[in-house]
C-alpha cells in the first residue's frame, strides 16, 4: 500500500457528519462515521491487486492492548466477491471495483462496537504465504460514533426529521420560570465545534478508568455513567450564591466555553453549573457522541429526599395560634423548575419493548441513587418515560425519584394534639408542565425573555409523563408509585374529598424588575351555603428557583370576609417596588403563601403556596443579516433598564453559531430607570447559513440579560 483515500468530505456526508470541524480542517482532517452503516475507501498499491495472488486485510483498534474478544480489535479480510454484510454487528470489507493500482472498497463498523478514536492499518501478502505481511498505517484516527439511522443500533430512531432537531442542531434553549411565567433562554450546544467530539471523548474514557470495555459501546451504559460524570467531573454544582473562584450559572450561554476550559485545564471541573447548565451540556456530549437528546423542564418539579414518591410539608401554630410552615422538618421541596435530559434508546437491559424510546437521565446532583454500580453516587437515569407515567418505579434506573419530581402528591401535616395528622393533600402542585423545544431543528425563533417569547416555540410533553391530573390512570399511576415506594403512607389515592373553599393566585400579569405590581387571590365557596372566613394572612418572599425561601418582604393580616353559596370572591395585593427591589435573587422568583381560617371551627385553615416570576428586559441588537468569514463587524446593544438601581460591575459576553467567543468585557456601570446603548465588534468565524449571536451583560444586581441575533455568516 503506498496510499489510501478516507474520502473524508462524501463519508461525512452520507452519515450525517460533515459538520463537525474534525472532518473539515484542511491539515489532517480525520474522518467521522456512523457505526452500522458502510463508508468508501480507495486503497492505492505500488503495482495491480490481484484476487489470484493477493489478500488484503484492514485492522482497527482502539486502547492500549487491543485484542478482538475484548471488542477493542477488528481484523477483517476483504471480501473479493463483493458481497454485502449479512448484518449491521459485523464488522465488513468488500471490493467495489479495480482500477490500475486502485482498488475501491466499502467498510462497515459493527453497530455495537466500541465508540471513540480507532487506529487503522493494512495488511497485504501474497495467498499462501501466512508469515510475512506488509503494514500500512494510516496516521489519522478513524471517530466511530452511535448511529440513530441505523437500524441495528439501540439508538436508533425512526422519523429521521426529528434527527434534525434531536442530533443536528447546535442552537436551541432551555426553559426556565415558574406556572405563571415561563421563559426561554438560547443555548449554542456547539457538539460540531473544534474539540468538542475530543473533550467527549475524554470524559467517557476517564468514566472508564482509561479502558475501552464494552461498556463503551452500549448506549444505556455511556447514558448513566454521563449523568455521574458531568456532575462533579465536568461542571460543579452551586446554588449558595458565592461563585467566587468560578463564574456564575447565569454566566453560560453555550457548552463551548466550558468543554474548552474543561480540555485546557486536562479535566478540572468548570464552576459553576446549576440544573439547566448541567442539562444543556448532557445534550452537547449525547448529540455529538450520536445519542438523541433533548432538554426537558419540569416547572414545579418535587425534590423527593426519602424516596415516598411524596412531598412532605409541615404546619405549626405559631404564638398567636396562626399556622406558619415550618422548614425544620423535611428537606422535600418543590423546586419552580428543573431541567433535565431525555435520550432516544432501546432498553435491551429490561427485556421489554415498551420501555424502548424516550429515557430520562439527570445530571444534576440532587440524591445519591440507590441502584446498581452507581448506589450511594450522583446519577441519575435512564429511566423509561412510560414506566414512569404509569408509575412502574421498579424499573432501573431511579424512576421513583423522578416520578416523585413529575407527579408527587403534595402532603400537608399539622399537628393535632401530640400527633400529627394529614391536613391536606395537594395533587395538582406539582409537574404542571413539562416542555421542550419544538423539534423543527432551527434555533429558536423570536428573541428571549418572558415578555417576547411565543409559546408556540414551546414542545409540551406533560402527558408524556403523567395522564391527565385527577383522572383513574393518574391515581393508578400514584398508587403504584406509592407501593415502589421506601415509605409507603395510606392517604385515598383514588378519591379526593373536595374543598368546601379554596384561594387561587391568578395569572400573573408580566411584570418588570423595578416596577409596582399587584397580585390577585381569588377565594371560592365551592358549597351551597354561606362560609366565613375569621382572617386571611398574605406573606410574599422572595425564593431561589429550588424553592428556598431567601426572605419575607410584604407580610400582612386582611380580615376576614364572608361568601356566598357558590361564589368568590377576590382579595388584591399591592406591592411596591421598593419593598422587594433589595432582596431579589438570580431568577427573580418570589412565593405567595396564604392562609385563612375558617370561622367558628378550631383548627381549620385553608392553604394556598404559589410562585410567580418579574421578568426582566432583554438586550436590542441591531446589525447585518448577513456578514462573511474573518470579516469584523459591529453591532449596536440596547436596553432600557427598568430598575430604579444602577447596574454595577458590568461585563459583557457573546458567542454563537459561525462566531469568535468573548467573556467578561468590562464595560460601565447602567443607571437606573435609564436607556443603555453600546457597540461591540464582533468576527465572523466559520460559514453557517443559519448562525446565531448570543449576548449577555451580567452585573451585581441582575444576571442574565441576553439578547439575540440570527446573523447568515458566507
Amino acid at each position: 500500500v503506498t496510499e489510501i483515500d478516507l474520502h473524508i468530505t462524501e463519508n461525512a456526508r452520507e452519515h450525517h457528519t460533515d459538520r463537525y470541524d474534525l472532518t473539515q480542517k484542511s491539515k489532517d482532517a480525520e474522518l467521522v462515521i456512523r457505526r452500522g452503516q458502510p463508508f468508501l475507501m480507495d486503497v492505492t498499491f505500488n503495482r495491480p491487486y490481484n484476487i489470484e495472488l493477493h489478500d488484503l486485510y484492514l485492522v482497527f483498534e482502539i486502547g492500549d492492548s487491543p485484542n478482538s474478544r475484548a471488542g477493542t480489535r477488528a481484523r477483517m479480510i476483504l471480501d473479493e466477491e463483493g458481497k454485502k454484510p449479512s448484518g449491521y454487528n459485523i464488522w465488513h470489507a468488500r471490493l467495489l471495483k479495480r482500477e490500475k493500482n486502485t482498488i475501491y472498497i466499502e467498510v462497515q463498523a459493527s453497530c455495537e462496537s466500541i465508540i471513540g478514536e480507532w487506529s487503522l492499518a493494512i495488511d497485504t501478502k501474497l495467498q499462501g504465504n501466512n508469515d510475512k505481511f506488509d503494514r500500512y498505517i494510516h496516521k489519522e484516527d478513524i471517530n466511530i460514533i452511535l448511529n440513530p439511522w441505523c437500524k441495528g443500533d439501540t439508538v436508533y430512531m425512526p422519523d429521521e426529521k426529528l434527527l434534525n432537531e434531536y442530533i443536528l442542531n447546535d442552537k436551541g434553549a432551555v426553559f426556565k420560570g415558574s406556572s405563571k411565567s415561563c421563559y426561554a433562554t438560547n443555548w449554542f450546544f456547539a457538539q460540531f465545534e473544534d474539540g468538542i467530539l475530543e473533550t467527549c471523548y475524554q470524559i467517557l474514557r476517564k468514566g472508564n478508568n482509561y479502558k475501552y470495555t464494552t461498556a463503551l459501546a452500549d448506549p444505556v451504559k455511556i447514558a448513566r455513567q454521563l449523568t455521574y460524570l458531568i456532575n462533579g467531573q465536568v461542571l460543579v454544582g452551586n446554588w449558595s450564591g458565592d461563585y467566587s473562584g468560578g463564574e456564575k450559572p447565569t454566566h453560560w450561554k453555550g457548552t463551548d466555553a466550558i468543554l474548552e476550559k474543561y480540555a485546557q485545564t486536562n479535566g478540572e471541573p468548570v464552576r459553576f453549573g446549576q440544573c439547566w447548565v448541567f442539562s444543556a451540556v448532557t445534550t452537547t456530549i449525547c448529540r455529538a457522541l450520536g445519542m438523541p437528546c433533548k432538554s426537558v423542564t419540569c416547572i414545579g418539579s418535587a425534590h423527593d429526599t426519602d424516596e415516598s414518591t411524596t412531598i412532605d410539608q409541615y404546619f405549626l401554630p405559631d404564638e398567636d395560634g396562626k399556622l406558619k410552615k415550618s422548614s425544620n422538618l423535611t428537606s422535600d421541596s418543590i423546586w419552580n423548575f428543573h431541567v433535565w435530559n431525555e435520550v432516544f434508546l432501546k432498553r435491551t437491559d429490561l427485556h421489554d419493548d415498551k420501555f424502548d424510546g424516550w429515557q430520562v437521565i439527570d445530571s444534576t446532583p440532587q440524591e445519591a441513587s440507590s441502584e446498581d454500580l452507581f448506589e450511594g453516587k450522583y446519577a441519575c437515569g435512564p429511566a423509561s418515560v412510560g414506566a414512569i407515567k404509569n408509575g412502574q418505579c421498579s424499573r432501573a434506573f431511579d424512576a421513583k425519584f423522578i416520578f416523585a419530581e413529575v407527579n408527587a402528591d403534595v402532603t400537608k401535616w399539622k399537628k393535632k394534639g401530640w400527633e400529627w395528622v394529614i391536613w391536606e393533600v395537594d395533587r395538582k402542585k406539582v409537574g404542571t408542565r413539562i416542555l421542550s423545544k419544538d423539534p423543527d431543528g432551527k434555533s429558536l425563533s423570536g428573541r428571549n425573555g418572558s415578555l417576547t417569547y411565543s409559546a408556540s416555540l414551546r414542545h409540551d410533553v406533560t402527558s408524556d409523563y403523567k395522564y391527565r391530573e385527577g383522572s383513574s390512570e393518574e391515581r393508578k399511576a400514584v398508587l403504584n408509585a406509592g407501593l415502589a415506594s421506601n415509605i409507603y403512607r395510606e392517604r385515598g389515592y383514588i378519591d379526593a374529598k373536595p374543598k368546601e373553599v379554596e384561594i387561587r393566585m391568578r395569572d400573573f400579569d408580566k411584570v418588570l424588575m423595578g416596577e409596582d405590581f399587584t397580585l390577585s387571590f381569588d377565594v371560592e365557596n365551592t358549597t351551597s351555603g354561606s362560609v366565613g372566613l375569621d382572617y386571611i394572612t398574605v406573606s410574599i418572599s422572595t425564593q431561589d428557583y429550588t424553592g428556598s425561601v431567601h426572605g419575607v418582604y410584604f407580610e400582612k393580616e386582611y380580615p376576614g370576609m364572608m361568601i356566598k353559596a357558590n361564589s368568590v370572591q377576590t382579595l388584591n395585593v399591592q406591592v411596591e417596588a421598593d419593598m422587594y427591589i433589595k432582596h431579589l435573587t438570580e431568577q427573580g422568583d418570589m412565593e405567595a403563601v396564604v392562609i385563612a381560617k375558617l370561622k367558628d371551627t378550631w383548627d381549620d385553615f385553608i392553604h394556598l403556596t404559589d410562585n410567580f416570576r418579574l421578568g426582566w428586559f432583554d438586550i436590542d441588537i441591531e446589525g447585518p443579516e448577513k456578514v462573511k468569514v474573518g470579516e469584523e463587524f459591529e453591532v449596536k446593544l440596547s436596553f432600557k433598564n427598568s430598575m430604579p438601581v444602577t447596574l454595577t460591575d458590568c461585563k459583557l459576553s457573546w458567542e454563537g453559531a459561525g462566531f469568535y467567543k468573548e467573556e467578561n468585557v468590562k464595560i460601565s456601570d447602567i443607571a437606573g430607570k435609564s436607556d443603555w446603548s453600546f457597540k461591540v465588534t464582533i468576527k465572523p468565524k466559520k460559514r453557517n447559513s443559519d448562525g446565531e449571536l448570543i449576548v449577555s451583560l451580567d452585573c451585581n444586581e441582575l444576571p442574565d440579560i441576553t439578547g439575540k441575533l440570527d446573523i447568515a455568516v458566507y
